[in-house]
């Protein structure tokens, strides 16, 4: 069985990261969840689940013990992997006059000289994403005015929102001990 994982890290209390596993390239099963046991100090795996109108908790699919675990690897693998990568530019968070969920981002290229001005960090409903510089044109289409390949960009975005989320903690923290 071919399985593939995307996970987004989110380290919310015991939660570390929530995503999509894509089974053999026909199932995708959202709202899979990795989570780290403060008991045993191991990571466990949470497939999708919904709350009866009882209160209690059900599981949505059921998988054999030997599909889960390779789910479990492929997702301890994804996970791995968005924390491995090295973005290979500089990423400046600066907040100003921004609320506590937003902020302006300057990214560098040293080896090409080139920064990039006016990226925002925004929370949505989902958590948080990155918002690139765009220009509306005379026919009120709104183009990109950075262009990176899809899958660079998408690790761009998260070194950035990783970066923004370090630094949101270390904020909170020094608050909390005044």
């Amino acid at each position: 069985m071919h399985i593939s994982a995307s996970m987004k890290l989110v380290e919310q209390g015991n939660l570390l990261a929530i995503g999509d596993v894509v089974l053999n390239e026909r199932i995708t099963l959202h709202q899979v969840k990795l989570i780290q046991d403060p008991d045993k100090k191991e990571m466990m795996l949470s497939l999708p689940r919904r709350k009866r109108e009882d209160g209690k908790w059900e599981n949505v699919i059921s998988v054999s013990p030997e599909v889960f675990d390779e789910i479990k690897k492929a997702v301890i693998a994804a996970v791995r992997e968005s924390l491995a990568y090295e973005c290979p530019y500089e990423i400046e968070i600066r907040n100003q006059g921004l609320n506590k969920d937003q902020a302006q981002v300057r990214l560098t290229v040293p080896e090409a000289c080139l920064s990039i001005e006016g990226i925002r960090v925004k929370k949505g409903k989902y958590g948080r994403y990155v918002v690139w510089p765009k220009q509306t044109i005379a026919d009120g289409t709104e183009i990109e005015l950075v262009t990176l390949t899809v899958s660079e960009k998408k690790e761009v975005e998260k070194a950035i929102i990783r970066k923004f989320e370090m630094l949101h903690k270390k904020g909170m923290n020094k608050k909390a001990r005044r």
